[in-house]
C-alpha cells in the first residue's frame, strides 16, 4: 500500500524504515570471546589503538549482515590466529558501552584455549589472567562478564 506525501508516494514499509532510520538511536555492535586455559586463567588482550584501558577480551565489531557468531569466529581468527566453531559459543551477556553507542555481545568459550596463540596486528599483547587478579585497566563492565563466564563455566563442569 502506497502512501501519498506531497507530490510522492511511499511505501508504509519504506516509510517505517526512514522513520527509524531518523529517530532511532544507532550502534555499533561488537563481539567478545570469553576464552580461559586449562589453568581456568582468562585471555585478555591489549590492543594497539587502546591507551586509555590496557586489557580487554578479544573481540570486535560486527560488519554490516554479519551473523554475530561468524562476527566473532572471524575476529578471533583475526586477532588471535584461532580457528575455533560456533558450536562452542554460549551466549553470556549484552552491555552497552557508556559514554558510546555501541552494544557488546560476550560469548564463553567452552573449550580450553591451548598452545600458542599468534596476536594479530591491532594486539600488542595476549595474557593469561587469574580470575581473582584481574589488571585494574580492565575494559568497564567486563569483569563482571568475566565472572559470569566463571559461572557458567563451572555449572558445565
Amino acid at each position: 500500500m502506497l502512501e501519498q506525501i506531497g507530490n510522492f508516494f511511499i511505501s508504509f514499509e519504506a516509510l517505517r524504515k526512514l522513520y527509524a532510520y531518523l529517530f532511532h538511536p544507532k550502534y555499533l555492535i561488537g563481539v567478545n570471546i570469553v576464552a580461559f586455559n586449562e589453568s581456568k586463567k582468562v585471555l585478555l588482550a591489549r590492543h594497539s589503538w587502546d591507551e586509555k584501558y590496557r586489557w580487554r577480551v578479544p573481540g570486535g565489531l560486527v560488519g554490516k549482515k554479519e551473523e554475530l557468531r561468524l562476527a566473532l569466529i572471524r575476529e578471533v581468527k583475526e586477532e588471535l590466529d584461532l580457528d575455533i566453531s560456533k558450536n562452542h559459543l554460549s551466549f553470556i551477556a549484552a552491555k552497552k558501552t557508556k559514554g558510546f553507542p555501541r552494544v557488546d555481545i560476550y560469548f564463553l568459550y567452552n573449550s580450553y584455549i591451548t598452545g600458542n596463540l599468534r596476536p594479530g596486528i591491532e594486539i600488542k599483547k595476549l595474557k593469561f589472567f587469574k580470575t581473582l587478579s584481574l589488571p585494574k585497566s580492565l575494559f568497564p563492565g567486563q569483569t563482571e562478564v568475566i565472572k559470569e563466564a566463571v559461572r557458567l563455566l563451572s555449572a558445565k563442569n
